[in-house]
């Protein structure tokens, strides 16, 4: 275990008929079998059901952070299939603000941490989250706080 990095929560996304039928939709509107549909429709609510926002810091960053470096295994898959960090968001080390959704740089440290949350589908409650310092062992899942659900949008993936 690496103490640069602390998962400080994992947040499960709320998912309701809407996101189920936009997610839907980005992925599979080219459907037209009823059965394929309805097959589809389950999967799409599977990964969403799955998908948590996890919340980390990370103190003292260097060259070697890359946020899409957060996954969990997927035994006997290439590490190239497993998921990866979806939609971070840098928050102010307080985590009440927004402090930057850059998807090509990593912003300053502010006092020499990172505050930062993603998306990951699929994720497992039993799993170790990886990173670019190494394993990390994740909290029980809960309710998305309020403030993060005010920053933290969830966006469906195409």
């Amino acid at each position: 275990m690496n103490d640069k990095v602390r998962v400080l929560g994992a947040f499960e996304l709320p998912v309701d008929e809407d996101l189920i039928q936009r997610q839907f939709k980005a992925l599979y509107s080219h459907l037209s079998g009823k059965k394929e549909e309805q097959q589809a429709r389950a999967f799409c609510e599977k990964q969403l059901r799955s998908t948590i926002l996890f919340e980390v810091l990370i103190e003292e960053p260097d060259e070697n952070f890359k946020v899409c470096d957060f996954t969990q295994p997927i035994p006997q898959a290439p590490r190239s299939s497993w998921q990866a960090a979806y939609m971070h968001t840098y928050l102010s080390p307080c985590g009440e603000f927004l402090y930057s959704r850059s998807f090509s740089t990593v912003p300053a440290p502010i006092d020499g941490v990172l505050r930062v949350t993603f998306f990951l589908h699929f994720a497992s409650p039993e799993k170790e989250l990886w990173s670019s310092y190494g394993k990390h062992k994740i909290p029980d899942f809960e309710p998305m706080p309020r403030r993060l659900s005010k920053i933290c949008h969830y966006e469906p993936v195409d």
